[in-house]
């Protein structure tokens, strides 16, 4: 076992490049189907597209809660640039890259890079990893925005104090609990 995790670790940039392959195979052939709050959350974008308008619209504020704003208004964003799902699945690739350089960055600066090597390898792995870029869920952009702030965080410097606050609190217009 010791022999594979070596192994493995050796690779890790392959495996990174391999991973970001299949994910781009997946989300040029795999066809999206929304459900649930991915769906809510596709509907309020291309509502508030036809509106011209950012999230939350006049009609949208007369609700008995207004859901997501970082995260719709992200959305909108994205379909303005290309009115699709795979935009949104190209957007959580990049997230989920970047969750990566940034995992590999903390557990360096906590741990080793044998520890980092073996996290992204784990991370990469895991199920939600792979099959969650797919969706247009909240979890993946809420993850990055609390990686970013605890990565602000432990530089220990006055500065990216403000900042690591500044990502727990834009945290919170994705998901509540923020």
């Amino acid at each position: 076992m010791e022999k594979l995790i070596k192994f493995l670790n050796s690779k890790i940039k392959f495996i990174i490049i391999i991973y970001a392959f299949i994910q781009l195979v997946l989300i040029l052939t795999v066809e999206t189907n929304y459900r649930s709050d991915a769906l809510y959350y596709y509907k309020l974008a291309q509502e508030c597209i036809e509106q011209n308008a950012f999230y939350p619209t006049q009609q949208h504020l007369y609700e008995d809660y207004i859901v997501t704003p970082l995260y719709i208004n992200t959305l909108i964003t994205l379909f303005n640039i290309y009115n699709s799902a795979i935009i949104v699945s190209l957007f959580n690739l990049a997230v989920i890259l970047l969750q990566v350089l940034l995992l590999y960055r903390i557990t360096v600066k906590l741990f080793s890079a044998d520890v980092a090597r073996l996290a992204i390898l784990l991370f990469i792995l895991y199920l939600n990893t792979l099959g969650l870029m797919l969706q247009n869920y909240t979890e993946l952009f809420f993850l990055l925005l609390i990686t970013v702030s605890i990565y602000f965080f432990i530089l220990n410097k006055n500065i990216f104090f403000i900042l690591s606050g500044l990502f727990l609190g834009t945290s919170i217009a994705v998901r509540p609990i923020g």
